[in-house]
């Protein structure tokens, strides 16, 4: 999820707990992987992402030399692991008995990183939160020893999908939890204090699960708290004659759904073709409101986008009647996973592209604010692919503060980063020539991109076994513009710590 692409503003390790000026909640969304022998129905492996299921050992790898056996250097540059962030730029917190990732997270004014994830088998539906301190650390002072694990009612598995902070320092937490009735399923919003207890004032006890659309099956992948504090939520749903499409609700501050959005505090935006996936949320300077997601039709995935209106209407102004739907050329497997909006109201989209029984790569499409392509972008097809030596995809997208972006995602089996300049080219200046892999245990994968002060890159992540069946949460942080960032977020480099 992103609100307009603006660059951080240090705010120093005392200032108060607080929304970043930078976008910094992210969420996951389609499979950033192509599987050597996909199955027929694409969109629904393209689902499956959150789970990330490990690739046979036939598919093709991007080789990296394990994070921490490389030398310790002082300091980062643009795409290279930070050794002043935990041990060697990364942390890793473990849950013993569970498999646990994170799928996104968000950057507090004084630099302060909270991650939410959950079950990497789906299994469980807990919210799982973590809290490190802007350096790496764990902060001691956030539920028990910086950790939060929240029951959630009839919670559908894989836990806490997007975390945006909310004001006074609040925390909302996004996923998905049955309504009572069978196969209903409705989105599942928690609210948190900054020390991470539960807000009773929203909800009951904390949490609400609202049902969205008319159809009571509907899934929240993203989140954004506007403003004015209301929470703005987005996933996938269904509409009354059961087509799916992108869903969208919006929150007052007490939890109930804002009667002055959508039919009733909520819409469901059916897509074109047969099947569709919505994981992606942004607003615009004017309120305006673009999802993003994958469409389905004739076994072909398109990125897709729709906009509503401020107040939750279609906005057939935009694109096609609201929605605009385009593929890479000669790829039959595509999807958006993360929108951003940059400083010229232009739209990111970045997921993956590719197709069956090739590897796949991270792609790249920008809008203009009315739908159409941006000819500025990609050499004037307003399309971007960079492929890696093992099936890749991206699962975030950031602005830089010179207006370039950071993608971040997978490069099978490790982590993977590339950035790239305003016009879509990579930059050769970030980590190798562009690109950046890191390898961080058997399989490892990003989950979303954020800044932190506007200088630093920060990836939620997840890094387990072959099958993993023992994940764990995962942050790193990454250089990106010279110049130190407060004391008190950088730790001595040390080859010992969290890692």
């Amino acid at each position: 999820m992103a609100l307009v692409g603006t660059s951080a503003v240090a705010a120093g390790c005392g200032a108060p707990a607080g929304p970043s000026a930078t976008p910094t909640a992210l969420a996951t969304g389609a499979r950033p992987a192509i599987e050597a022998d996909p199955p027929t129905d694409f969109l629904t492996r393209l689902r499956e992402q959150r789970g990330l299921p490990p690739l046979p050992d036939s598919a093709p790898r991007t080789s990296a030399d394990p994070y921490d056996q490389a030398p310790l250097l002082p300091s980062a540059g643009p795409g290279q692991l930070d050794p002043t962030f935990g041990t060697r730029g990364v942390t890793i917190i473990a849950f013993p008995g569970r498999s646990y990732g994170v799928h996104g997270l968000t950057v507090l004014r004084d630099g302060a990183i909270v991650a939410a994830g959950g079950d990497q088998t789906f299994q469980s539906g807990e919210f799982v939160l973590v809290k490190y301190r802007c350096d790496g650390t764990l902060d001691p002072d956030f539920g028990d020893r910086g950790r939060v694990v929240t029951p959630i009612p009839l919670g559908a598995g894989g836990g806490a999908q997007a975390i945006a902070t909310a004001p006074k320092g609040k925390l909302v937490v996004v996923g998905t939890a049955g309504l009572g009735g069978e196969n209903e399923l409705g989105f599942a919003v928690a609210r948190y204090l900054p020390n991470g207890e539960l807000d009773a004032s929203f909800g009951t006890g904390g949490i609400v699960v609202a049902p969205v659309g008319p159809a009571r099956s509907a899934g929240a992948s993203d989140v954004v708290v506007l403003p004015d504090g209301r929470i703005l939520v987005a996933g996938g749903g269904n509409d009354a004659d059961g087509n799916p499409g992108f869903a969208a609700a919006r929150f007052l501050h007490d939890g109930r759904l804002d009667p002055s959005f959508g039919d009733g505090g909520s819409i469901v935006v059916p897509m074109p073709g047969g099947d569709a996936a919505g994981f992606a949320l942004a607003v615009q300077r004017d309120g305006r409101i673009v999802l993003g997601g994958t469409a389905e039709d004739q076994g072909i995935t398109s990125f897709a986008l729709a906009q509503l209106t401020a107040d939750g209407q279609l906005d057939r102004s935009f694109g096609t009647d609201g929605v605009v739907v385009e593929a890479f050329p000669d790829a039959g497997i595509n999807g958006a996973n993360d929108l951003v909006v940059d400083g010229k109201g232009r739209i990111v989209a970045a997921g993956v592209t590719g197709n069956p029984q090739e590897p796949g790569a991270f792609g790249l499409m920008r809008f203009r604010p009315d739908g159409s392509l941006d000819p500025t972008f990609g050499g004037g097809t307003g399309m971007v692919r960079t492929e890696f030596e093992g099936s890749a995809g991206t699962l975030g997208v950031v602005v830089r503060p010179d207006g370039g972006l950071v993608a971040a995602g997978q490069a099978w089996p490790n982590i993977a980063l590339a950035g790239y300049q305003a016009d879509g080219d990579l930059d050769e200046g970030f980590g190798d020539g562009g690109r950046t892999v890191t390898s961080v245990g058997p399989v490892s994968a990003a989950t979303g991109v954020a800044l932190q002060f506007g200088r630093r890159i920060v990836i939620p992540g997840l890094t387990g076994n072959d099958t993993l069946s023992d994940a764990s949460f995962l942050v790193a942080r990454y250089g990106l513009l010279p110049g130190p960032l407060p004391e008190c977020c950088e730790r001595t480099p040390s080859v010992n710590g969290l890692g």
